[in-house]
């Protein structure tokens, strides 16, 4: 892959890493000033529910980079993994091109989001109902661009003579991104796992923001099952996807993929967001963006059988 590329990549993840640290300086700036009990966390409605020790405000920051770090190591990943694709060299980095260009838009809408909530904290204002509006139109714009950059390496670059029923030439790139966001999982885990109560009864809000709407006594064992279900997902479906294509039903196999791949970040997002969140926001959300993956995907199989015929 071209150096100036890469430059170009790290650069912006240096920039979302660098907005993060300079909200962070502003956050300590004024850190003094703030009252000693401030609203942490918000709802739907963009008005806090969850106020907690001013200290509490440095969660946006650790947690935002912390993503953003995972997501760089993942990057490396990406850069080094055998994507077994029928490309030649230049086809095959304009791929990997492709999918560094997807992570650098969920960089960014994670930068966005955590600003957002940094300066809902800051100013005590709330969200106003704006937090995720402008981190998603930023997304689509990165992820757009970055299935455009496959499609051309994909028509310019790959052999003629290619039997596309053998594989499926992004297989392994979504087998990458539910191993990832699977260990993300449980590494958000280990951090919330000892804040939880193991009655319905409890002062810590980051318990609060989950026990607060169940409005029951769960016990927090059911918190692990999220992570259960993602992995048993990634290699369940794996093992669909590698059957399916030996039989040359390409398909069948990219739709697994793409159910896989909802599976996985639905059991992340579930990690992260209050049930009522959860399920009004990240279900809907989630199945939308992965539907236009999926009509993608048909768009571009229809389009590869009628070049065939």
């Amino acid at each position: 892959m071209s150096k100036k590329f890469l430059y170009i990549h790290f650069g912006l993840a240096f920039l979302t890493l660098s907005a993060l640290l300079a909200e962070l300086v502003h956050f300590l700036i004024v850190y003094p000033d703030m009252p000693e009990t401030i609203g942490m966390h918000f709802g739907p409605d963009g008005d806090f529910d969850v106020h907690a020790e001013k200290l509490y405000g440095l969660y946006p920051y650790v947690m935002g980079g912390f993503l953003i770090g995972v997501l760089l190591l993942a990057d490396r990943f990406v850069l080094k993994l055998k994507l077994g694709l029928d490309y030649d060299k230049k086809g095959e980095d304009l791929v990997r091109a492709a999918v560094l260009l997807a992570t650098n838009g969920v960089k960014a809408y994670i930068c966005i989001f955590f600003l957002e909530w940094s300066d809902a904290v800051i100013h005590q204002h709330g969200t106003k109902g704006r937090i995720n509006t402008l981190g998603a139109i930023v997304f689509l714009v990165f992820f757009i661009s970055a299935l455009a950059l496959g499609s051309y390496a994909k028509r310019k670059y790959k052999h003629k003579n290619a039997e596309p029923a053998k594989k499926t030439d992004t297989h392994r790139l979504f087998k990458l991104y539910g191993v990832v966001m699977s260990i993300c999982e449980i590494i958000v885990a280990i951090v919330v796992w000892e804040r939880f109560p193991v009655q319905n009864e409890t002062t810590d809000p980051f318990a609060l923001i989950w026990y607060e709407d169940i409005k029951t006594n769960a016990p927090k064992a059911l918190y692990l099952v999220p992570i259960v279900l993602s992995f048993a997902s990634v290699f369940i479906f794996d093992i669909i996807v590698k059957r399916l294509t030996a039989k040359g039903r390409l398909l069948p196999a990219r739709a697994a993929d793409i159910v896989s791949a909802y599976c996985v970040t639905c059991a992340f997002l579930r990690l992260l967001l209050p049930p009522e969140e959860f399920f009004l926001d990240g279900l809907g959300a989630m199945a939308l963006c992965f539907a236009f993956v999926g009509l993608v995907e048909l768009i571009k199989y229809l389009r590869g059988k009628r070049i065939e015929k």
